[in-house]
């Protein structure tokens, strides 16, 4: 028989990205819009289907032994000797990659031509794709604490500024009473400079 069976192993996973925002204009609209979840699932079949896949399935899941095997179709094989070029285009004939990206679920299935072979290499990319999805989980969360700790820092030291102009202003009158809230002391504060200066 010239073309060989394929046994096809499948797996699905979720990326859990940002929490969903409140339905936007976009969505009113009926469209999607982007989510952290939805570029986070986009980034990963990308990568399902990449070399550096390849890569790691070459190394822990027995990519070259899975397709190196003699088949009479030339097509059905690939030398593990092969450039990673060629290997990643024989892959991307061998995994198919869905996702859903309003809710970050993937769906992948591997195909070769044994049964163990198709589920070890299924292993192997769940494994990969947790890495990658664990560095993109800590990746953004450490940008956003530190936009969030410059943010403080930059409050803190306009709040500073502000109870100084204030105490500065109280101790050359007491039209101010002390309790008064800091927005309606500085507009007072503006109305006495802009009168001073008249």
């Amino acid at each position: 028989m010239l073309f060989r069976s394929e046994f096809t192993s499948t797996a699905s996973f979720t990326v859990r990205g940002a929490q969903q925002q409140p339905q936007d204009m976009l969505g009113l609209a009926g469209l999607a819009a982007p989510t952290e979840a939805s570029t986070d699932a986009r980034i990963v079949a990308d990568y399902i289907r990449s070399s550096a896949m390849v890569q790691a399935l070459r190394r822990s899941a027995g990519f070259n032994e899975a397709y190196s095997r003699f088949s009479l179709d030339p097509a059905a094989q690939i030398s593990p000797r092969a450039a990673i070029e060629t290997a990643t285009a024989f892959w991307r004939h061998k995994v198919k990659v869905t996702s859903e990206l309003n809710s970050g679920a993937t769906t992948f299935s591997v195909r070769a031509y044994r049964p163990a072979d198709a589920k070890r290499l299924a292993d192997g990319v769940l494994a990969a794709t947790e890495r990658t999805v664990n560095s993109l989980s800590t990746r953004p969360m450490g940008n956003l604490q530190q936009v969030n700790l410059d943010e403080v820092e930059r409050t803190k030291a306009e709040f500073e500024a502000v109870k100084n102009r204030l105490a500065e202003f109280q101790g050359t009158t007491a039209v101010i009473p002390t309790a008064a809230p800091v927005t309606q002391a500085l507009n007072l504060v503006g109305g006495k400079i802009g009168r001073a200066h008249v």
